[in-house]
């Protein structure tokens, strides 16, 4: 009975009979800030903010630094920006396909190749879009333009953090 009930808590549609690949990694930019680096994140979401509202979010996806010494088929890769949606349900719907196409193209046979930037590279930012646009109501609009900062910056205890240098407060 327990194994049972077991069995039914861990269904979760979105995996159906399998997990993803690897670990996917989900990063939001509130411009004009970008101190998480959001484009270094396999799905990275971008606020597109007017007259101080934010009015839907750019996506973007297959961000990665991770490589593996010697191995040339790894490698870093910023993220693609793929469109933009305009309501929570279109980010949340998006965000949802985004990891189903992972699931069903991501690589199982070789760890090192799993994550979700080699299965946009596999496939192509084309083909893979059309992927993630294939269900009803996940269509992508065009992206919005973008003003993010380029410098990092992190203020606490007595001054700020600017880049690599530290500039004192008084």
């Amino acid at each position: 009975m327990m194994k049972k009930l077991l069995t039914e808590r861990l269904k979760i549609p979105l995996y159906q009979d399998r997990y993803l690949p690897r670990k996917l990694k989900i990063g939001i930019a509130v411009p004009p800030n970008n101190d998480v680096d959001v484009f270094i994140n396999d799905i990275a979401l971008i606020a597109i903010i007017e007259n101080n509202q934010i009015v839907g979010y750019n996506i973007a996806a297959g961000g990665g630094l991770g490589a593996t010494h010697g191995n040339e088929a790894t490698y870093a890769r910023l993220a693609s920006i793929l469109g933009f949606v305009d309501t929570e349900e279109k980010v949340l719907k998006a965000v949802y396909e985004i990891i189903t196409v992972q699931r069903d193209f991501g690589n199982r046979s070789d760890r090192k190749l799993s994550r979700l930037k080699y299965t946009i590279d596999k496939l192509g930012i084309d083909q893979y879009r059309a992927e993630v646009e294939k269900e009803p109501g996940s269509a992508l609009s065009r992206p919005e333009s973008l003003n993010l900062n380029k410098e990092k910056t992190v203020t606490g205890g007595s001054g700020i953090m600017k880049g690599n240098g530290f500039i004192p407060c008084s």
